[in-house]
């Protein structure tokens, strides 16, 4: 399964679309698109958010292998940072609030996921002639239902201003979920790799970490469980 995720962000407003295209490996032409919005202050924010939503659709996958792919290479570092070595101390550095609620989240995710591999895939953004079926039509696919989602969340705010209802009827259950996300034990899959092929960067470079069999031992006791 590759999946294919973005963030189209309003600054002035501070809000953002963000979307998921899931691409099933053994049938290209199968997939699907989904897209969703939520208040935010920077692009990086939204990336993440995009990440750990799609994360959550997938959850449900006891094995196999998933590759998801992002031309946010913030995003894909701040994951790395966190995840490649998990441990409790790191998250605690991460002072955006939201950030750290959406790497919570991935980590509750990842609970679920411990025998399947994840191949984190940063690559160039806005690869205009990008041809069907590569990386970069996908990325294109990710990046319109991003815009998408925006632009259905700046309609919502130009009725919010008109009719003074507040902003709590922007809020959509994906939101809520990561703002109600409890901290929680910071797991990471059986594998999980990072591949940088945008980001500024002349030449691919990769890092990878596999979990050894002793390693990321399950506590009995819970810090917390998922939201939904």
């Amino acid at each position: 399964m590759d999946i294919f995720t973005d963030a189209s962000v309003n600054d002035h407003e501070k809000i953002a679309g963000v979307s998921a295209v899931f691409v099933p490996s053994m049938t290209q032409d199968a997939i699907v698109r989904f897209s969703t919005h939520l208040s935010v202050d920077n692009n990086e924010t939204a990336e993440l958010f995009a990440i750990a939503i799609a994360l959550s659709h997938v959850n449900c996958q006891p094995t196999g292998s998933i590759r998801i792919v992002s031309d946010s290479y913030g995003a894909m570092k701040k994951i790395q940072r966190i995840f490649q070595y998990p441990n409790q101390t790191q998250i605690q550095t991460i002072d955006n609030i939201l950030q750290k609620r959406i790497l919570f989240n991935m980590a509750a995710s990842f609970a679920q996921m411990q025998n399947v591999t994840v191949n984190f895939c940063e690559i160039h953004a806005h690869q205009r002639k990008a041809q069907p079926g590569t990386d970069g039509y996908y990325n294109q696919i990710a990046d319109q239902e991003a815009a998408i989602g925006r632009e259905k969340a700046e309609t919502m705010r130009l009725k919010e201003n008109k009719y003074k209802t507040g902003s709590g009827s922007l809020t959509t259950p994906e939101e809520e979920a990561i703002l109600t996300q409890p901290e929680c034990e910071i797991v990471s899959p059986k594998k999980i790799t990072f591949t940088y092929e945008g980001g500024g960067k002349k030449k691919k470079k990769v890092a990878s970490h596999t979990q050894k069999k002793d390693e990321y031992v399950r506590h009995s006791k819970r810090m917390g469980g998922r939201q939904r």
